[in-house]
């Protein structure tokens, strides 16, 4: 089993699917046939290739990949109902087709617990190795086609919490706000919410919609004002946290109105901004923010075959503890207790880290406010 070591996050994402398929009794074999198309499409094979037990069961299929390319999967079951495991993941690695020095390397693990409603967790990296020359550019915004086939598929909801997560900007109208409201509001959103109005006076928006959701595939949430008279309805239901004019805003999860420290979390774009940076500036900062920087993972996401291995060591060691005869087994008990303590300890540190960036980068953000109302004046 190889292990990634360094690149750069590209893209990520950690949803919710659920079958809409009443028909279906069993929806595992429809996901792993998505998932199995995805990598065969990605390492450019001829369909079916990958289809064989080991797809399903674990293995590494060295000889139906390409040269430079590798694939494998791992499963670790403890269900004893259906046919999803409990645990099933997979990396597959392929050299860039525009940089050849450059390498994608893959990784999608999925997490059934309920009948028929999987945790789907995608990370993309890059890395470039044994290179000396100039810098390439970075690589286009890209989204893994599973994300996208799950999404936009009318057998399968895709959730982050709570928000539906969709393959098009939602449009927003004055005659019904609550769609919105709720998405910003909402406790339980995991993703960002990304609104765009329309500029006043050309009664359209600043930014392209539809290329910002096709970019935002599964990490975020768009929607757009159908008419310039939303912004006023907006502010009403807002105050200081509406958008306005063509503005750009990114609603981060657990919005707290009326507070001015949480008003500059939550990333605002005026016109000036977007005119300055230009629209493909924005999208950018927008995409880079939600698919690569948002904390989109929960604590008990496995995002790796490393994290499925290390979870079924996890579960083993606690079966034995509990199984263990307390008078002839102390060392085990402690070792599982130990083995708590230290995840709970990591967890911990993990939060404390993610509140000191996000402290950080509201620091930067006013810093920045402000920078810029001095070289207004």
């Amino acid at each position: 089993m190889s292990d990634t070591l360094g690149g750069t996050i590209h893209y990520r994402c950690a949803f919710d699917v659920t079958c809409l398929n009443k028909d279906w009794s069993d929806s595992y074999p429809d996901l792993s046939k998505r998932i199995r198309t995805w990598v065969e499409d990605t390492l450019d094979v001829p369909r079916d290739t990958l289809k064989n037990r080991d797809f399903l069961s674990g293995g590494n299929f060295k000889e139906e990949c390409p040269p430079r390319t590798s694939f494998e999967t791992l499963i670790r079951n403890y269900n004893t109902e259906g046919l999803a495991p409990t645990y099933w993941g997979c990396r597959l690695s392929h050299p860039c087709s525009e940089f050849s020095y450059r390498r994608w390397t893959h990784d999608l693990t999925l997490t059934c617990h309920v009948p028929n409603v999987y945790r789907i967790v995608v990370v993309s990296r890059h890395s470039i190795s044994g290179y000396i020359g100039e810098e390439p550019e970075s690589p286009d915004p890209s989204v893994p086609g599973i994300v996208q086939s799950l999404i936009t598929s009318r057998h399968w909801e895709c959730k982050s919490g709570d928000e539906v997560l969709s393959e098009r900007a939602i449009p927003v109208t004055t005659s019904d706000l609550s769609p919105i409201r709720d998405s910003i509001l909402s406790k339980a959103r995991i993703c960002p919410v990304v609104y765009i109005s329309l500029a006043q006076d050309t009664h359209k928006p600043l930014v392209k919609e539809d290329e910002m959701a096709r970019l935002l595939y599964g990490a975020a949430k768009v929607y757009v004002a159908e008419s310039p008279d939303v912004d006023y309805e907006m502010e009403k239901m807002l105050g200081d946290f509406a958008t306005w004019n063509g503005g750009v805003r990114v609603y981060q999860p657990r919005v707290i109105l009326g507070s001015e420290v949480d008003r500059k979390r939550h990333r605002f774009f005026a016109p000036y901004d977007i005119h300055q940076i230009t629209p493909d500036g924005v999208t950018m900062q927008i995409v880079v923010a939600c698919c690569r920087r948002a904390q989109v993972f929960s604590p008990n996401d496995v995002t790796s075959i490393e994290a499925i291995v290390s979870n079924a060591r996890r579960r083993r060691l606690h079966e034995m503890a509990h199984s263990a005869n307390k008078a002839t087994d102390t060392e085990l008990i402690e070792m599982a207790q130990d083995f708590d303590k230290q995840i709970e300890d990591r967890d911990r540190q993990i939060k404390t880290l993610q509140e000191e960036i996000e402290r950080i980068r509201m620091e930067s953000e006013t810093d920045r406010e402000d920078i810029q109302k001095i070289l207004d004046r």
